[in-house]
């Protein structure tokens, strides 16, 4: 039985389960890992601590890992490959504009951060493009 299986029979409240996450604390998840390498800072992670900490609040604001947010962008097809799911995109696309909005960003700004987090999902393979940016 899964963690999740346990507590959902045990009555426990799944969503208190989750820890906020600090971008600290996110930088040894393998999906961190591989957008950090991806673009080329993995050796020097200061130049992405905006970055890093927007992730981070995303991550606290869906109540998700990092991996768990990429995973649930992903499904699995019958002969064992795996594709882009739709559906994890768009729900995560609308977590983004949601995030965005309640952190009180508009126009261009919040074009800007929108495009800052869907970096970390574009690195890891799911395309998303938001709108452009004027810089």
């Amino acid at each position: 039985m899964s963690e999740t299986d346990q507590r959902e029979f045990h009555g426990e409240d799944i969503e208190s389960a989750f820890e906020p996450l600090t971008p600290e604390s996110i930088i040894s998840f393998p999906s961190v890992v591989k957008w950090l390498d991806s673009v080329n800072s993995g050796k020097d992670i200061s130049v992405m601590s905006e970055q890093l900490n927007l992730v981070a609040e995303f991550c606290n604001f869906v109540r998700q890992t990092p991996d768990e947010m990429i995973a649930k962008c992903i499904r699995n097809l019958k002969d064992g490959t795996r594709a882009i799911s739709t559906k994890g995109r768009n729900i995560t696309e609308e977590n983004i504009k949601n995030f965005v909005k309640a952190r009180a960003k508009t126009g261009n700004e919040a074009i800007v951060e929108e495009n800052k987090i869907r970096g970390f999902f574009v690195h890891n393979g799911i395309f998303m493009q938001g709108r452009a940016a004027i810089l």
